[in-house]
């Protein structure tokens, strides 16, 4: 069976607080956001922040959790017998034993990331 990576996903989540930081600085796009959304600093600060860092993680976790179902293309085999390795057929094994470790390059990945 496929183990799952969690500390990858939870790191990959928390990317997109880096990409939000950057993005929505004020040298970048922040005061231009802010100014489209008709919002003030004194608005911002209202904002409950560990509700919505709290969900924005949550989300972002989500995502890169199902954002591997499209790379690792051995979950698509596990996902045709069923998740039953007892009821596959005998060409299953050999297949898995050949291609457990056989991940998709960067290109192919981006790929289907540009694609979900």
């Amino acid at each position: 069976m496929i183990s799952i990576n969690y500390a990858a996903i939870a790191v990959a989540a928390l990317s997109t607080f880096v990409v939000g930081f950057i993005w929505y600085s004020p040298k970048v796009f922040g005061t231009i956001w802010m100014k489209e959304e008709k919002l003030t600093e004194e608005d911002l600060k209202k904002g409950n922040m560990f509700l919505i860092f709290g969900l924005t993680f949550v989300f972002a976790f989500m995502i890169a959790f199902f954002t591997q179902m499209f790379t690792i293309h051995q979950l698509g085999a596990y996902g045709m017998i069923g998740g039953d390795e007892a009821k596959a057929h005998e060409s299953f094994k050999p297949f898995m034993t050949h291609y457990i470790d056989a991940f998709r390059t960067f290109k192919h990945g981006a790929l289907h990331g540009c694609m979900a």
